[in-house]
């Protein structure tokens, strides 16, 4: 999300970025590999128990406090105070992998996993012409740059799913990526991106 809402080193956009890239690249490649089944039932389970961690240290002042001090490298500071990209993370590629085939679901969540961190890194380094609150023109090539790389990276390696489907389901990825946050973005780009591409595959 190439949103500038408060002054961040260009070191710790990166560090969340490369972060943020990991594991969503960890949730496709699992989820590519391991069985469906097993996969969703393992991911589903850490969701939920991640995800209620999140709710409850809204309820504890010091749950919170060792929370943020724990993954303090890796927040916002506006996600000292609600949930985390993490958690719609998760969340996102479980949806993927339950709605969407295994390869559209995998290059899906790769588009958020990439797009989403490059859009964020060189929309606050090098953002000039701002699109709306924060989002920049430079920011959006990234993403679009990104998905179309991951896009050739993974159909070069033998991921069945035609250009055509691929090269509009990164379009739709950097539109998410984009818009105005009606949704946390975390879980808007795959989840628009996998339904475009399984439009195209009908």
């Amino acid at each position: 999300m190439n949103r500038n809402s408060y002054p961040e080193s260009i070191k710790s956009v990166l560090r969340r970025g490369v972060v943020h890239a990991g594991a969503g690249m960890s949730a496709a490649l699992a989820g590519l590999w391991l069985p469906r089944t097993f996969f969703l039932i393992a991911l589903g389970v850490f969701a939920i128990l991640f995800i209620s961690l999140e709710m409850l240290r809204f309820r504890s002042r010091y749950l919170n406090r060792w929370f943020c001090r724990i993954f303090r490298p890796f927040i916002r500071r506006v996600e000292r105070k609600r949930i985390t990209g993490a958690s719609y993370v998760l969340a996102a590629a479980w949806l993927a992998f339950f709605l969407f085939s295994q390869p559209v679901a995998a290059l899906a969540i790769s588009f958020m996993a990439f797009g989403d961190s490059s859009a964020t890194f060189f929309g606050k380094t090098f953002g000039k012409h701002r699109i709306y609150d924060g989002k920049t023109l430079e920011g959006s090539l990234a993403c679009f740059s990104a998905c179309v790389i991951t896009a050739v990276v993974f159909i070069s390696i033998g991921l069945p799913v035609p250009w055509s489907a691929a090269l509009a389901g990164a379009a739709v990825a950097t539109v998410a990526e984009g818009a105005p946050p009606v949704i946390n973005d975390n879980l808007a780009i795959p989840i628009l991106a996998g339904l475009m591409m399984s439009l195209l595959l009908l």
